[in-house]
């Protein structure tokens, strides 16, 4: 069994700078949306890094978020296939600086590899400011943890 933590290396959405939040802890994405609003982080280069065939036992995606004032700003996240949302977004109220979310999936299309391309799979942020200036993300990444499964055949009397 191993474990692989990966960064997007893309983005799309509402919020600002959205770039500072794909490998930083330094700098951030933000909004000064009163209302709820999207960003969107893909590309984490997951079939690039896992043997195919590998057997994925679970997905753990991870997002660290700021606000300069605990005034009941909001957060949240989702992991999403071809666009749509993996289980339900959940809006968390943000009641202190420093807030995070994680999703973890155990069972389900998300541990399919042919799922996680580049193309397909993306991490969604919401937030707003609330009575804060501003939601800030600081990073998101995902960490799987799969089972490289090798080819069992015969040649020549070998098992391989």
């Amino acid at each position: 069994m191993a474990t692989l933590t990966l960064y997007p290396t893309s983005h799309t959405g509402s919020w600002s700078n959205g770039a500072n939040a794909m490998n930083s802890t330094s700098s951030y994405a933000s909004t000064t949306s009163q209302s709820h609003v999207y960003h969107y982080y893909s590309s984490f280069k997951i079939t690039d890094n896992i043997p195919a065939g590998s057997l994925i036992t679970q997905l753990y995606c991870y997002a660290s978020f700021v606000s300069d004032t605990s005034s009941n700003w909001g957060y949240g996240m989702v992991g999403r296939i071809s666009g749509v949302d993996q289980g339900s977004y959940t809006q968390w109220v943000g009641t202190r600086t420093n807030a995070s979310d994680s999703r973890t999936y155990s069972s389900g299309d998300l541990l399919n590899l042919d799922n996680l391309t580049d193309a397909k799979f993306s991490i969604k942020i919401g937030g707003n400011r609330g009575g804060s200036s501003y939601a800030g993300l600081r990073q998101v990444y995902v960490t799987i943890t799969y089972v490289e499964t090798k080819g069992v055949g015969l040649e020549m009397g070998c098992v391989f």
